[in-house]
């Protein structure tokens, strides 16, 4: 995986160096995570956020590619039963745990109209999550990450905020709508 996105990082700036237009934006914004999936439910998990940064290269008048890498992290409660060999019963209990999810992407984005775009990508997600209560664990996944949505950029003088939703299939059981606000600038 890591070749893939080498390998779509080194293309995009073949290309953008190639293109005497190609106009070149670093970016950061504040991403909000709304999870879904059968581990959002079972870990009660339903608004994380996190941030991001971004290096954006236009392709042509119509098409921009990006690289971009984030952090986002949702917070909740395991709600299980145990056996209490005290009492002799089945007592409630809740376990506090994070999931955490380290976010890789290459995308890009086609402009329908000089401020809206469609955008897609794909790359990797690292996932850890870390269980408190009594102890703490932590464990770690990585999967392959896709990601489809739209966007509307606002000019504001040097600065260009760059409105986005999309809908991100991060794992087999969690998958999340992230909503980013960001800003990018010129370099």
């Amino acid at each position: 995986m890591k070749k893939v996105l080498a390998t779509l990082f080194i293309l995009l700036l073949v290309v953008g160096s190639t293109n005497a237009q190609s106009k070149n934006y670093l970016g950061a914004g504040l991403d909000i995570g709304m999870a879904s999936g059968d581990v959002a439910d079972v870990f009660d998990y339903s608004t994380g956020i996190g941030a991001s940064a971004r290096y954006e290269m236009s392709l042509s008048p119509n098409m921009s590619g990006y690289v971009s890498v984030g952090y986002i992290s949702w917070s909740g409660d395991l709600k299980s039963v145990q056996f209490s060999y005290e009492t002799g019963e089945l007592e409630p209990s809740t376990v506090s745990t994070t999931l955490g999810a380290v976010v890789v992407m290459a995308g890009g984005k086609y402009y329908f109209a000089p401020a809206i775009y469609g955008v897609a990508e794909v790359g990797y997600t690292s996932f850890s999550l870390s269980v408190d209560g009594g102890g703490s664990a932590a464990s770690i996944d990585s999967k392959l990450g896709f990601g489809a949505g739209a966007g509307y950029e606002i000019p504001m003088g040097k600065v260009i905020l760059d409105l986005s939703a999309m809908y991100k299939l991060a794992a087999e059981d969690l998958n999340y709508i992230d909503i980013r606000a960001g800003v990018k600038f010129g370099i």
